[in-house]
């Protein structure tokens, strides 16, 4: 659709009252920002900045401009933190904010992409997350089994990619792997933009990518799951396992009636490396892997993974591609037993790509 000249000026002037919203020092302008979280003050300037991610994240100056906003403190207060997470750490009434508010302010969170492990009075987000990821009660058909949401609408619940995003970062910071040139790059810069690929690889799917898996003990999983009160125990056993991924296109067709009917569904095929030994004797062999990428009708960029070891599949994963197509934050979501077990195993994952070539993460320097 080509923009007109009135289009264009109402641009413009949007955005000005965007930047001196978010620019201002003045902390009376700020304060009142945060009482009118329930009007529209809320809701304009986080739809500006979903605009400004969506169609502007390839743009060097666009990336600079959205990190120089939320170096201000109060910019990440008001906006990023009143998920339902967050407000219960607050110990604040969830009610207070509708549930969109909510949905919008966790999705802005993840676009950021610094998650902040802390509330604002102090309390840790870790254990209130990891409530949330290994509750199995959160797999199920409606939410396909991923971070999806409730009312089988495949709508993305961006609180819980929130709470997986929490649980793998804090997993990532106490692991000695969290400064890895692979690794910190994707996990501690906000908004770290798009990786461009091959014109004819829409998803930008040809590469290397790098895995994230992290797994609850399954006796702490099922304790955790059959206790009356979902607490999650402060010495549960969490393992966490880093894969290196090498996938390539394997086949093109058309969207299917869930779908946006611009974008095809692309198929890919490839291999997957653990990079440590662990117990399990199917962490140190090679497997291989499948899936495809599609757009939802929502223009969330949807992704389904199968792991198979020996020939056989066993794990599923169902994921969302976070800061839209080919951004280079990654694709977070949910792996499950590939039989759809609502006794698990499941936990959260993420994957991200580190080159566009298949070679990368050979050399002594790069492995983890």
């Amino acid at each position: 659709m080509t923009m007109t000249a009135d289009d264009w000026q109402k641009d413009v002037q949007k955005y000005i009252k965007l930047h001196k919203i978010l620019q201002s020092d003045d902390d009376y302008v700020k304060a009142s920002i945060n009482k009118a979280l329930q009007k529209d003050y809320f809701e304009f300037v986080v739809g500006c900045l979903f605009e400004l991610i969506r169609n502007g994240m390839g743009q060097p100056k666009n990336v600079e401009l959205l990190k120089q906003y939320f170096l201000d403190e109060k910019n990440r207060d008001i906006f990023l933190f009143h998920s339902t997470l967050f407000v219960y750490a607050r110990r604040e009434y969830p009610e207070l904010w509708s549930f969109e508010k909510r949905q919008m302010s966790a999705k802005l969170h993840c676009l950021y992409g610094r998650i902040t492990q802390e509330a604002s009075n102090g309390v840790l987000m870790y254990p209130l997350a990891a409530e949330k990821v290994y509750d199995l009660r959160n797999y199920t058909a409606q939410t396909l089994w991923g971070p999806f949401r409730f009312d089988g609408s495949r709508m993305v619940d961006w609180e819980m990619v929130e709470a997986i995003m929490l649980v793998l970062v804090r997993n990532l910071r106490i692991s000695r792997v969290f400064t890895h040139r692979f690794i910190q790059p994707i996990w501690d810069r906000p908004f770290v933009g798009v990786r461009y690929a091959e014109p004819n690889d829409v998803y930008g799917i040809n590469g290397t990518w790098m895995r994230l898996v992290c797994m609850l003990d399954y006796d702490d999983l099922a304790a955790f799951n059959s206790a009356p009160e979902r607490r999650f125990p402060v010495m549960a056993n969490e393992a966490m396992r880093l894969i290196v991924e090498r996938m390539w296109i394997t086949g093109v067709e058309p969207p299917g009636p869930e779908d946006d009917a611009a974008w095809p569904v692309v198929h890919f095929y490839g291999s997957s490396i653990p990079q440590h030994a662990h117990a399990d004797p199917t962490a140190s062999g090679y497997a291989n892997v499948k899936g495809y990428a599609r757009m939802s009708k929502e223009g969330e960029v949807h992704w389904t993974t199968v792991v198979i070891f020996h020939g056989r599949e066993r794990f599923r994963t169902e994921a969302v591609q976070v800061g839209g197509l080919r951004s280079a934050q990654g694709v977070i979501g949910c792996w499950f037993d590939r039989d759809y077990n609502p006794g698990g195993p499941a936990g959260p994952t993420a994957f991200w790509k580190i080159s566009n070539e298949y070679d990368i993460g050979d050399s002594e320097g790069d492995k983890i």
